[in-house]
């Protein structure tokens, strides 16, 4: 592959490929004490990890797979049954009836991230169609005249 013009021009005084390669290592993904203080930072997101209130389950779940993949790429990792738990734990209050029925029902250490997402999804589609009915329609029952 190669660099861009601009960090050729930083790196063009490295004659190996090593030296060059270290370098890049080190210019692009830190020092072992910035990767350190980047896995710190990042477990700490994934201790506080919450929803926010309005928030689209869509937006919430991409946080979530960013922090995972971050947290993997920096090489730590949770097994499966603690993040389908920290994502289960991190839903709104109003889910408590769904979160606690998800873990009564699926075993979560069998359970992908992928299936937890699907069976959140398909949750939050229940929400939805429960939501909008001919009663609460912003108070018109016109519709039932007919």
């Amino acid at each position: 592959m190669a660099l861009p013009i601009d960090a050729f021009n930083i790196f063009a005084k490295y004659t190996t490929a090593k030296d060059l390669w270290v370098s890049l290592c080190t210019r692009y993904e830190g020092s072992a004490e910035v990767k350190e203080s980047k896995r710190d930072l990042i477990k700490k997101q994934y201790e506080i990890f919450s929803s926010v209130p309005g928030e689209p389950m869509s937006e919430w779940i991409n946080r979530f797979s960013s922090i995972v993949s971050k947290l993997k790429v920096l090489g730590t990792g949770y097994p499966i049954v603690e993040l389908n738990k920290k994502l289960l734990d991190s839903l709104p209050e109003e889910w408590n009836m769904y979160r606690i029925k998800i873990k009564k029902t699926e075993k979560l250490s069998d359970l992908s991230q992928q299936e937890l997402y699907s069976i959140l999804e398909s949750y939050e589609l229940e929400i939805k169609k429960g939501a909008v009915t001919p009663t609460n329609q912003s108070g018109n029952t016109s519709l039932l005249a007919g």
